[in-house]
């Protein structure tokens, strides 16, 4: 893979990715990559976004992701995503091959659920 497609590739399913999160959290409190962001500081790298006169605080979440590919002579072959301390990969037979390992970092700006504080009565 030459570096064109890892690019095309990564962005492509990180756009998807963000699309499919938010699909599978519209019941809930929380948005990626969320629009309409203001008061972005120094202090607040993220900034707000205001929902039903509220202001919620946007926050990153950081990922460090690696793809290894193994190609052998034989039929199998090895191919792996690895994430921190996980992987997710599919083994075969190993001979003879070539493996290449690309890497990439980024970040994606989120919304987590908010929960309201109620103070105690005393």
């Amino acid at each position: 893979m030459n570096l064109e497609e890892f690019i095309t590739i990564s962005l492509s399913q990180i756009a998807k990715g963000i699309d499919r999160a938010n699909d599978e959290l519209k019941e809930s409190q929380a948005f990626v990559s969320p629009s309409g962001v203001m008061s972005v500081s120094k202090d607040n790298k993220y900034g707000t976004i205001e929902v039903d006169n509220c202001y919620l605080k946007v926050t990153e979440i950081k990922f460090d992701v690696s793809l290894t590919v193994v190609e052998s002579s034989e039929s199998g072959g090895k191919l792996g995503v690895s994430m921190g301390g996980f992987s997710i990969g599919a083994n075969g037979k190993e001979n003879q091959g070539n493996t290449s390992a690309s890497r990439i970092q980024f970040s994606i700006p989120i919304v987590l659920p908010q929960v309201s504080y109620v103070k105690p009565n005393v």
